[in-house]
């Protein structure tokens, strides 16, 4: 053990409860990321098909400028909801579920217990049967194609001040928010969780956990040099990691990774080798670093951890995982190299997917 593994545990013991459990869900990542839950139910064999042909993830975007790395903070963190209440943020809006509700609690797609899906990734290709009084709310980027899956949708203004197109799609209830085209499909057993549900939907800029709904761009220009100006990607000393994971822009989901997932995420940059490392190139007509991640591409896509540590202050740091340009994690002046550890600890606090290189190349590319 170095002695910057010995620092970081020693540092984080205290809030090291238990030895976490890594959730790799990289061979579940085969399926194509943009497919709705109803298309994967309705066309199973299908998706089985697309699923080997298409290998895009859940890319983000790891930039880094010079004047990047540790910011004072601005604001204090943001008082918790009631224990009865649970904020989700998702491409400019936020709602409010019930506490116990977990995120994207799936299997092939389908709930299996009351739950938020959004950003779930890849999923696995199989058909199951939807349990009786299993309450969701699924959250998308609004399409033209899944627009027309709600019917007899009409304009209202829901109780804070948010003009919706409210309709039915199937047993769910549809909800589209124009003014930031999202698309959410609401399926509870009680009417009025529902309606409380809806009307708790508003317009935001910032989520509960500090995240920008909006980050542009992603790829900011790298240092050049070594990456090593500091001893360490993240400060040891850091007490809580808000996880912001953009794709074409928009927030599609976030978390604050405290106690064990915050000891794996600074375990993980902290060891990574040094520098960043890239994919070889793509070759053919279709260059998936050039594409929005709604054409299966990885352009606007990215992670942004903000460390907030012991000493008041904020760390930025910019991430990516996936298939194009630099791969790994950096503060600006210090660089950690993807791996499977690190991606893995970044993503589980989201409790998303993604999908890992075969082969990596040393340098940013």
């Amino acid at each position: 053990m170095t002695d910057l593994e010995e620092l970081v545990r020693a540092t984080l013991a205290h809030r090291a409860d238990d030895t976490p459990s890594a959730q790799r869900l990289a061979e579940a990542v085969r399926a194509r990321r943009r497919r709705s839950r109803r298309t994967r139910q309705g066309l199973a064999v299908v998706a089985a098909a697309a699923a080997t042909a298409a290998a895009v993830v859940i890319p983000l975007t790891l930039t880094a400028s010079p004047h990047a790395g540790r910011d004072k903070a601005t604001a204090p963190p943001p008082a918790p909801k009631p224990a009865t209440e649970r904020l989700i943020g998702f491409h400019g809006i936020e709602l409010t579920v019930p506490a116990s509700w977990k995120i994207n609690d799936t299997r092939c797609g389908t709930p299996v217990a009351d739950t938020v899906i959004r950003d779930e990734g890849g999923v696995p290709t199989c058909l199951i049967v939807r349990p009786r009084q299993v309450n969701s709310v699924e959250l998308q980027v609004n399409t033209p194609s899944m627009a027309k899956t709600i019917r007899d949708s009409t304009g209202v203004t829901n109780a804070r001040g948010v003009y919706l197109m409210r309709g039915h799609a199937g047993r769910d209830i549809g909800v589209i928010v124009p003014s930031v085209g999202v698309l959410a499909f609401v399926h509870t057993t009680a009417p009025a969780l529902a309606d409380r549900i809806i009307n708790s939907i508003e317009l935001t800029k910032t989520d509960s956990t500090g995240c920008n709904m909006r980050e542009t761009p992603l790829q900011a220009p790298f240092e050049t040099g070594s990456f090593r100006v500091r001893p360490y990607v993240i400060s040891p000393t850091t007490t809580a990691i808000a996880i912001c994971h953009y794709e074409d822009n928009w927030l599609v989901s976030s978390a604050v990774a405290a106690g064990p997932q915050l000891a794996n995420i600074v375990h993980a940059a902290n060891t990574a080798p040094f520098g960043l490392v890239h994919t070889p190139r793509t070759k053919g007509a279709y260059d998936p670093c050039s594409q929005s991640v709604a054409r299966g591409g990885e352009a606007g896509s990215g992670f942004i951890l903000l460390a907030h540590d012991l000493d008041g202050t904020t760390q930025r740091l910019w991430a990516h995982i996936g298939f194009c340009g630099p791969l790994g994690i950096t503060n600006g002046g210090r660089a950690g190299a993807l791996t499977e550890a690190l991606a893995s600890a970044i993503t589980a606090p989201l409790h998303t997917g993604f999908a890992f290189p075969n082969k990596l190349l040393p340098g940013p590319g």
